[in-house]
């Protein structure tokens, strides 16, 4: 029932705005439209989300005032690239393409609601994500290639360890959303 509840949340928030084909709608303050390059950007790597909102939350979030976009889902079909945030780079927040077993609807999440200018949202009710938050530019840039191990990451498919609470056995694996990066994921019947 819970695993229901999140996929139901989750594809409402598509239909409320968050999907592909919305992006050219966005809206300014003055309720003009953004432009679907003020939106969005194609990247080396894939595409990213570039409208003020989600660029400044990602600048306080990662301490990173270099970045100048927040990627997208770059593997998948149609219907989850360019659709959900990268999941090497928000982790657990519940618009990543995957499946998650505790996702977190976060700050990013609300400001690209904010910027398509039909919602205001309230950054107080944001889920708690951790993932990345702080760790800088390298973390973007170089993810788990970088010369630092960064704690999102694990680097041997021997490893195991809990999620960030304590709730859930977890095992080091990449999959097909991973970009080379290995991650911890939950052990489907691992509740401690």
């Amino acid at each position: 029932m819970v695993n229901q509840l999140s996929t139901a949340q989750h594809e409402l928030t598509h239909v409320l705005g968050f999907s592909g084909g919305m992006y050219q709608y966005f809206q300014d303050a003055n309720l003009q439209n953004r432009g679907l390059s003020n939106v969005y950007k194609t990247t080396s790597v894939g595409s990213g989300i570039i409208s003020p909102k989600v660029i400044a939350t990602a600048n306080y979030y990662f301490n990173c005032a270099a970045t100048d976009n927040v990627a997208l889902e770059n593997a998948g079909g149609s219907g989850t690239a360019g659709a959900h945030w990268d999941r090497v780079d928000l982790g657990d927040e519940a618009m990543t393409g995957v499946s998650i077993s505790e996702p977190k609807y976060s700050m990013f999440t609300l400001a690209l609601m904010e910027d398509s200018g039909w919602y205001q949202a309230n950054y107080d009710l944001a889920d708690t994500l951790l993932w990345g938050k702080g760790d800088g530019c390298a973390f973007l840039t170089q993810k788990c290639q970088s010369s630092e191990q960064f704690k999102e990451f694990c680097y041997s498919n021997s490893d195991t360890s809990c999620d960030e609470d304590g709730s859930i056995l977890t095992y080091c694996r990449e999959d097909s959303y991973s970009n080379g990066c290995k991650y911890y994921k939950d052990y489907s019947n691992g509740y401690v």
